[in-house]
């Protein structure tokens, strides 16, 4: 008995599976990149715009993967031991990054903020 998100992905064809795929990971791309003309108010002090369409687009390129092999197997494959650390470090960089751009902070610790953000995000790509 697989969740209920599973018995969809198995109905898919292939084809739909793999449209789905690459259309979030196009999507996930498009937004990542799109992060990068919010450079500017990240430089400004506001780093929640850039910080926040980065963090989306690598989580919706995230989901495409399950498309083509479903939710549950992607992740018995992600927590594999060869890969626990680098996928906790990613996930967790992912939550942390949106809950800190999203938590209002006082303008006496906007810097603070910003270069909290900038070391998150970069963990997610190293991750």
């Amino acid at each position: 008995s697989q969740e209920p998100l599973c018995s969809m992905c198995s109905s898919l064809t292939w084809q739909e599976r793999l449209g789905g795929c690459l259309g979030c990971m196009a999507l996930g791309y498009i937004l990542s990149f799109g992060s990068f003309f919010r450079f500017k108010d990240l430089m400004m002090g506001d780093p929640a715009p850039f910080v926040v369409y980065a963090t989306v687009g690598n989580i919706i390129s995230l989901s495409g993967s399950f498309f083509l092999s479903g939710p549950t197997s992607q992740f018995k494959k992600m927590f594999h031991e060869s890969r626990k650390t680098a996928t906790l470090l990613y996930l967790g960089s992912l939550a942390v990054t949106l809950i800190v751009a999203l938590i209002p902070f006082g303008s006496g610790v906007r810097g603070i903020k910003a270069m909290i953000l900038v070391i998150l995000l970069l963990c997610q790509y190293v991750a």
